[in-house]
């Protein structure tokens, strides 16, 4: 049962018969106090009916001298700023899953035809001939320039293309072959294309 003086008087609690699951000496502001320094205390005002007003300055003289001593760091309150926007939507990217041989196969040479990857900032065809264990890039000698309709010499592929044509491949290997794109709505690996040369 708590202990609690006339109603002029500030109210006393004592915390040694209210039955309470919890010290009154465990936390002060957000603070949890040492176990040694609650022990300590506890032991001071055993059988002292305090306020909950009294306890905290009890506690904060106490924890001041310790942060003074440098034995106690206080907590940063740290305030999280608030908007009023919303987060941007994630984008959702799709990689181009329509990667495939375009017949064109003779000389060492091999074509290939795709989608457009709108954005991209970045592409380029990878082969392995390991089983996809590890990729390196393929020797790229012409696009097809999607908006031009025609294959176009140079071995730079860009976010108009919708064809490339890849050399140096040796007869009777087996290859797998992928396209890898940065940014855009394409971003990523393409579908794999595995064939025997």
């Amino acid at each position: 049962m708590l202990s609690v003086a006339a109603a002029s008087e500030p109210v006393k609690v004592s915390f040694a018969t209210s039955g309470f699951p919890f010290s009154p000496w465990d936390e002060f502001d957000g603070l949890i106090v040492a176990p040694e320094v609650r022990a300590a205390l506890e032991a001071e005002y055993k059988g002292v009916d305090l306020t909950p007003l009294e306890i905290n300055e009890i506690m904060f003289a106490n924890i001041s001298k310790e942060i003074g001593n440098g034995e106690v760091v206080p907590p940063v309150n740290e305030e999280i700023p608030v908007s009023d926007e919303e987060a941007p939507a994630e984008v959702q990217t799709q990689p181009i899953t329509d990667f495939s041989i375009n017949g064109y196969k003779g000389e060492g040479y091999l074509t290939f035809r795709f989608s457009a990857a709108a954005g991209a900032s970045n592409m380029k065809v990878l082969q392995s001939i390991d089983g996809g264990q590890t990729w390196t890039d393929s020797v790229v000698v012409s696009v097809y320039d999607g908006p031009n309709g025609s294959y176009i010499g140079t071995s730079t592929l860009s976010e108009t293309n919708t064809g490339v044509r890849v050399s140096e491949l040796t007869a009777g290997r087996y290859y797998e072959f992928k396209i890898v794109v940065t940014g855009g709505d394409h971003a990523g690996d393409s579908n794999i294309i595995s064939t025997i040369y």
